[in-house]
């Protein structure tokens, strides 16, 4: 009976890793700090460094497709700019209160809606904030 639950368990152990390997959600785990998004960008927190944080989803890019026998101009890659203001940006005339983060799928975002990050500095710096691009590990909606 004992050896029937142990490989039970290790079979549930194994199924959670593989369904967390390749998920996108937010990891509201303990050893993550909340950090407000003002005190990232006054800390310029070093690459690297694991965080949550929330905000407004403010602004969606998705770099355009280039067509085969175009010359296209490099563009910057997919992002999301997320606020603590709920508004929404046409550019990227950035405050204190936003912050550009790298995605992969930006358009599973919706404008003006409030999510939970996880985040990542970057070894990079292609935007035009003071910190290290930030790449997203994971989200989740918050309802209120």
């Amino acid at each position: 009976m004992k050896n029937k639950f142990f490989i039970i368990g290790i079979i549930a152990f194994i199924l959670f890793l593989v369904a967390c390997s390749g998920s996108t959600k937010y990891s509201n785990a303990s050893y993550l700090k909340y950090i407000r998004i003002p005190e990232i960008n006054n800390i310029n927190p070093k690459s690297g460094t694991e965080f949550n944080t929330g905000g407004f989803v403010v602004k969606i890019f998705k770099c355009p497709p280039c067509p085969k026998t175009a010359l296209c101009e490099p563009c910057m890659p997919d992002n999301i700019v997320i606020s603590e203001d709920k508004k929404k940006l046409e550019t990227y005339d950035l405050n204190e209160r936003d912050l550009i983060v790298f995605v992969k799928e930006p358009n599973q975002f919706k404008i003006g809606t409030e999510y939970g990050f996880s985040l990542r500095v970057m070894d990079r710096k292609i935007n035009m904030q003071n910190i290290n691009d930030i790449e997203l590990l994971g989200y989740e909606t918050i309802t209120k």
